[in-house]
């Protein structure tokens, strides 16, 4: 259950069920027998609703129960009971009749020992209700199969129409259990075989497709095979996320371009779904080398995680590699604003150089002053620093941050050459060779110095002949 409440202790769990089971057995006992060992077991969950304050979801979702206990016997389908249900909720510090998250759900089974479980979703319209349900495996959530939506004028209309979409749904679990035990003795034929069997008894069984996608995938039937029934569970469930991560595996196993990007707009799908696939989505961005594409996902997935700071590095980076310089300038900032962390002398000496492609001396200078300002210790951020202001004609404000460079490293690449050709456009002779005497005398390299002269020390001479 979720963390932020009470969970249920395993001894609580066994005096509940101890006090609770007779209950269940008694309301869908028929003819004196009792569910088998192997009777399946299977929690309708309370439906969720738009508006928390109406007892729709309550009443629907116990209203299938009953509908359900109705068809089945005890021996064909144990339903667990509403008061059982609710003895567990409020045990764990639930309030009776919860409409639970997924997660939520797969826990409770665990307690409740359930097989399956029935999730569903219902809404009030000028005709009665619409309702969604889906069934899923408790072992494994992932595993599931929605309903087709329902129109109905009541919850006991509701309730007709879900459990005979449930009783068409399950006919093909024989087949899909086969299916899955095929899997895990490797036989990759005999599964698909099953999972074929199962969708003669139900074509809209997703739990078989899902099945018979595995068998083609771990059977090396080759990607088209996959993609194949991939695509169609796709079609038919949008949120099922294994289907979509077989998609994409098959799509990056194709390797073209065209496929690389079907594959990453798959993941753009199922990153709305799974968090935890986000790393890998940027990477793939980041590998397709088609900012054009990747940007209107990027952008896409921005409006659904607002100030990601991920997402706004992947925009920046986009926007740098399209060539856009604009919007990356606009997007860097963003991206700064969000993530303080971000602001490093990396980021600065990119915006440096992108101000500077994009022809903006001046906003490249901004930039540079910036960084100078948070990383007063780095020559090689004054030495960009200088030559922004350089290039942005500010020759002696240039040559002032170029002088800081040297004196904080003597050795930072071209920083004497610099000095010393920044005098000479100044016709400051006298004050580059005073500086060269000091530098050297503070440690700089003296054929670097000499170097740097060499242009002063012709100026000089040209002049002074040009007296005589």
């Amino acid at each position: 259950m979720a963390t932020r409440r009470r969970v249920l202790t395993a001894a609580g769990a066994i005096a509940i069920a101890a006090i609770s089971a007779p209950r269940v057995v008694r309301a869908q006992r028929s003819g004196g027998q009792q569910p088998g060992a192997d009777t399946p077991r299977i929690l309708i969950a309370t439906c969720h609703t738009p508006t928390a304050s109406t007892t729709l979801g309550v009443d629907v979702a116990e209203a299938v129960r009953s509908r359900v206990q109705q068809e089945n016997s005890v021996r064909q389908l144990y339903v667990l009971s509403r008061n059982d249900i609710n003895n567990y909720l409020t045990s764990s510090g639930y309030k009776a009749d919860s409409a639970l998250s997924v997660s939520d759900l797969k826990e409770l089974a665990k307690l409740m020992r359930a097989d399956e479980i029935l999730d569903c979703t219902a809404t009030k319209t000028p005709g009665g209700l619409h309702a969604d349900a889906r069934l899923m495996l408790a072992r494994d959530v992932s595993l599931a199969q929605p309903l087709p939506s329902i129109e109905a004028k009541d919850a006991g209309d509701a309730a007709r129409k879900v459990e005979r979409e449930l009783s068409d749904a399950r006919k093909a679990l024989p087949e899909y259990r086969r299916c899955e035990t095929a899997l895990r003795d490797q036989k990759w034929a005999e599964a698909a075989a099953a999972a074929r069997a199962g969708l003669a008894k139900d074509a809209n069984s997703t739990l078989s497709s899902l099945c018979l996608m595995s068998a083609y995938q771990y059977g090396k039937s080759g990607p088209d095979s996959v993609l194949r029934v991939a695509e169609q569970i796709i079609r038919t469930d949008s949120t099922n996320s294994l289907a979509m991560r077989n998609a994409v595996d098959a799509y990056m196993a194709k390797g073209t371009p065209a496929d690389s990007a079907r594959a990453v707009q798959v993941m753009v799908r199922l990153g709305r779904l799974d968090p935890t696939v986000r790393q890998q989505l940027l990477g793939m961005l980041g590998a397709m080398n088609k900012p054009e594409l990747a940007l209107p996902m990027v952008n896409e997935m921005l409006q659904d995680n607002p100030g990601d700071p991920q997402l706004l590095r992947m925009r920046f980076l986009l926007y740098a590699s399209a060539k856009d310089y604009k919007k990356a300038l606009a997007a860097g900032e963003e991206w700064m604003k969000t993530d303080t962390a971000a602001a490093n002398a990396d980021l600065y000496t990119r915006l440096i150089a992108i101000a500077s492609a994009d022809s903006q001396p001046q906003v490249a200078s901004q930039y540079a002053a910036r960084a100078v300002q948070k990383y007063p210790a780095s020559a090689e951020l004054y030495m960009l620093y200088a030559q922004t202001l350089r290039k942005s004609g500010q020759l002696q404000q240039s040559l002032d941050a170029a002088k800081r460079a040297v004196a904080i490293n003597p050795k930072v690449e071209n920083g004497i050459q610099f000095v010393l050709v920044t005098y000479g456009d100044l016709k400051q002779t006298d004050s580059a060779l005073a500086w060269a005497r000091r530098s050297v005398a503070a440690g700089a390299d003296k054929a670097a110095v000499g170097q740097g002269l060499l242009p002063i020390v012709g100026i000089a001479v040209k002049a002074a002949q040009d007296t005589v």
